[in-house]
């Protein structure tokens, strides 16, 4: 791309992304649109059991700012019918409309895409495993014995692990500063003191 600014020439280059991997759906001018998706997707997960409902998705012309009262109704919807029918209708629906771009650029749907990597055994494929540790929790109880107590919740922050007191003074300052909320603070304090054997 060859630019002129102030009588002098410049060159840049364009760096071209390939997408890969899973992507936006495109809409019906050409572009990836996160909200055509999300009102399809959140319409069809209702469409058997209130139509209303999901034509109402449909017809909403400022997703912008209407978007929270059909998410309120899909969840008034699977509070009073059928919670996990809504949810497998919306995901399937996902599967069908996400397209899913392989390394040589081939777009396919999702589902295809999950379809083929069952069946795939190297490294691209799906497996199920289970990882088993050899920790027994006796010999866990007596190391943390040793420590004077049993495993601790521990946070990682700015290079140092805090733990016990320092954490819950760091908690204090999270709260001051605006930068935690008051139940997420009570629930890790409760992990530091009164509820520390759920860290077992």
């Amino acid at each position: 791309l060859r630019i002129s600014l102030l009588n002098r020439s410049f060159t840049s280059l364009v760096m071209v992304v390939r997408e890969t991997g899973v992507v936006i759906p495109r809409d019906n001018k050409g572009a990836r649109s996160s909200v055509s998706a999300a009102k399809h997707i959140l319409a069809a997960s209702v469409e058997a059991l209130a139509p209303n409902a999901a034509e109402a998705v449909r017809k909403e012309k400022n997703w912008r700012y209407g978007y929270y009262k059909h998410h309120f109704t899909n969840l008034e919807l699977q509070a009073k019918t059928d919670a996990v029918a809504i949810a497998r209708e919306g995901l399937a629906e996902a599967h069908r409309t996400f397209g899913f771009i392989d390394s040589d650029g081939t777009e396919v749907p999702l589902w295809r895409a999950m379809e083929a990597a069952k069946s795939r055994t190297d490294a691209g494929g799906f497996r199920t495993g289970c990882v088993k540790g050899k920790l027994h929790r006796s010999r866990l109880a007596a190391e943390g014995s040793s420590r004077g107590s049993g495993p601790q919740l521990e946070v990682p922050h700015q290079g140092a692990t805090l733990q016990g007191p320092t954490l819950v003074r760091q908690i204090d300052r999270w709260i001051l500063d605006g930068v935690m909320e008051g139940s997420a603070a009570d629930a890790l304090k409760g992990l530091v003191g009164e509820h520390a054997a759920w860290m077992d």
